[in-house]
């Protein structure tokens, strides 16, 4: 089992369950595990352990409606991170020097 997802904010010690994962389309059939998709951008955004990730991704091989969500939503993470990289080495980096 995946560990269990935390709601933004959330604690992952208050013992409430996670949402369930919403259908993938309209009439589409939803996430059985349980996991929703907060355990999927956990997984998209490499926070997930290695335990975690591994079972994540078992159950993705299976699931239509965690596939669909990865394949909507992994794009703009990537962009998200990448944007995150971009700026911090724009910060780190050196200004030039005026001569």
């Amino acid at each position: 089992m995946i560990g269990r997802a935390v709601p933004y904010g959330g604690d992952p010690t208050d013992g409430a369950d996670p949402p369930p994962c919403p259908p993938a389309e309209p009439g589409g059939a939803a996430c059985t595990n349980g996991s929703g998709p907060t355990a999927a951008g956990l997984y998209l955004t490499g926070a997930l352990s290695p335990d975690q990730a591994a079972s994540f991704e078992s159950h993705l091989l299976r699931c239509p409606a965690c596939q669909d969500y990865c394949d909507r939503v992994g794009p703009a993470i990537d962009l998200l991170i990448a944007s995150r990289y971009a700026e911090a080495a724009d910060l780190a980096a050196p200004e030039p020097s005026a001569s």
